[in-house]
């Protein structure tokens, strides 16, 4: 966030300067990277991006098939850890996608990440 403050005087006959606040809200970077580690169990996924480099990121929010999933990753894990969102209870041989946006301390959301998607594994006796 950038936050800008000035005075102006132009030419007014007071003795109290006239001042304007000018407050610049920018949107948060986008995150990258979004990849998924390797197969954990038939129904989980996790879900693996690149930490956003701005400062003031509150929290990550996650998409699954276009709808925000009820939970909030907040931004401080652990030095040199990306954040990551493990999906629990999926189905059986279902391709899930997956988008991530950040959130500033002052509510801006970043844009949607690219799209990423994988494929469970199937139900019991399926080989891959």
């Amino acid at each position: 966030m950038v936050g800008l403050m000035g005075q102006i005087s132009a030419g007014v006959t007071s003795s109290t300067p006239a001042s304007i606040s000018i407050v610049i809200d920018l949107k948060p970077s986008t995150p990258t990277g979004l990849h998924f580690n390797p197969l954990i169990k038939d129904t989980q996924l996790q879900l693996i991006w690149n930490r956003v480099k701005d400062s003031d990121i509150k929290e990550y929010r996650v998409f699954r098939n276009g709808n925000l999933v009820p939970i909030k990753i907040l931004s401080q894990t652990a030095v040199g850890v990306d954040p990551q969102f493990i999906d629990m209870a999926l189905s059986n041989a279902m391709t899930y996608k997956y988008r991530v946006i950040a959130v500033d301390v002052a509510g801006n959301k970043s844009d949607m990440s690219v799209e990423v998607q994988e494929t469970t594994v199937g139900g019991p006796g399926w080989a891959r």
